[in-house]
């Protein structure tokens, strides 16, 4: 899936580099380091947001990991693929005082089952992550239900620390929950920690 241009344009003319030794041949270029196939080269920046704006390109932000840290992939009209030295930047963040509380767990549905925090954990690159008490008769499980995001091709959540707190508390409020919803549960959570932990 294409993003949205402008914000890639703004992101490679950031990650572009000057040339600045007075001897060098390039001096005064700005250029961003890109990769096809196993050749790397340098392009300069106007090389680069021509071929972004060309009609039929395609960019989207990439995890593949022989991109290596070149995040952008960008497919030039004739079908041939380019890895640029540019990452994708991490989406602004509400103040801390702005941002919502840890949610309380709400029924995922009729039949009662719960999702912890009260609804999906969003992650760095667009994946939701949704923790739903699973409906498993022989003990207490629990689902990761993960949205996929056109944001990048790679289905792996990226989280950074403040979304890894928010899941740990949502998976302690499944753990927390086990005693009051199962039988017998306070000891299946002692067992469980006992077992992982060493805790007695």
């Amino acid at each position: 899936m294409s993003e949205h241009i402008d914000s890639i344009a703004a992101a490679v003319t950031a990650a572009a580099f000057e040339v600045t030794d007075p001897d060098s041949s390039d001096h005064g270029r700005k250029l961003v380091h890109c990769f096809i196939g196993t050749i790397g080269a340098d392009w300069d920046l106007d090389s680069v947001l021509d071929l972004l704006r060309s009609p039929g390109a395609k960019a989207q932000w990439s995890s593949h990991a022989l991109a290596r840290d070149h995040g952008l992939q960008v497919v030039a009209p004739d079908g041939r693929v380019r890895y640029f030295q540019v990452q994708r930047p991490e989406p602004d963040h509400p103040v801390a005082e702005d941002r919502p509380a840890l949610g309380a767990p709400v029924p995922a549905n009729d039949r009662g089952f719960l999702t912890y925090n009260g609804g999906p954990i969003p992650t760095a690159y667009g994946h939701d992550i949704t923790v739903q008490e699973s409906s498993a008769a022989s003990g207490p499980h629990v689902w990761l239900f993960i949205r996929e995001t056109p944001n990048t091709d790679c289905p792996d959540p990226h989280l950074n620390l403040e979304q890894a707190v928010q899941l740990r508390a949502a998976l302690d409020q499944f753990i927390e929950s086990v005693p009051a919803r199962w039988d017998g549960g306070a000891e299946l959570v002692a067992e469980a920690k006992q077992k992982v932990l060493g805790e007695s």
